[in-house]
């Protein structure tokens, strides 16, 4: 007997950009790809093994700095 199923689930991940670099302001563009590594069936389930890819394309805020000093470089 051959069969056919499909079933959704949820992915979630928090990715921090850290405190360095300036913050998102948007997101763009967003792509997911999956890669199915392995599938094993066990005890009735079937157990699914993969990586998946996510790509963004952000905008960022620009950082603001004031300089105090004179012909002191801003970072």
């Amino acid at each position: 007997m051959l069969g056919c199923s499909e079933k959704g689930f949820t992915v979630s991940e928090i990715y921090e950009i850290g405190d360095a670099k300036p913050s998102i302001s948007q997101i763009v563009r967003s792509y997911a790809s999956a890669v199915i590594e392995d599938t094993r069936a066990v005890s009735g389930k079937i157990l699914i093994k993969g990586e998946l890819t996510v790509k963004l394309s952000i905008l960022r805020r620009q950082m603001t700095t004031s300089c105090k000093q004179p012909n002191t470089p801003c970072r």
